[in-house]
């Protein structure tokens, strides 16, 4: 990302080739240094609904979240607790 930074004109396909390297992995390590994973607010959030009430299954967590305007996707939840 330094090499990128000190040469604009050229492109990451060439970086790339001359530092010899793979740009799949120059686009992962950089997807990892910006974001990272989408899911961690749907998990902080079932994570919390979850603590605060124990009995919970994945019903009500679901419901739980539609109501908090979360996204109440079963599937996506079910994911995400496995």
């Amino acid at each position: 990302m330094q090499a990128q930074q000190q040469y604009p004109a050229l492109s990451i396909r060439h970086l790339c080739s001359v530092l010899e390297v793979n740009r799949a992995w120059y686009y992962a390590s950089q997807q990892e240094h910006t974001g990272g994973d989408p899911d961690v607010a749907l998990r902080d959030a079932i994570e919390l609904i979850v603590l605060e009430f124990a009995g919970y299954g994945y019903r009500r967590v679901t419901h739980a979240l539609k109501r908090s305007g979360g996204p109440g996707q079963s599937q996506t939840c079910l994911a995400s607790d496995a």
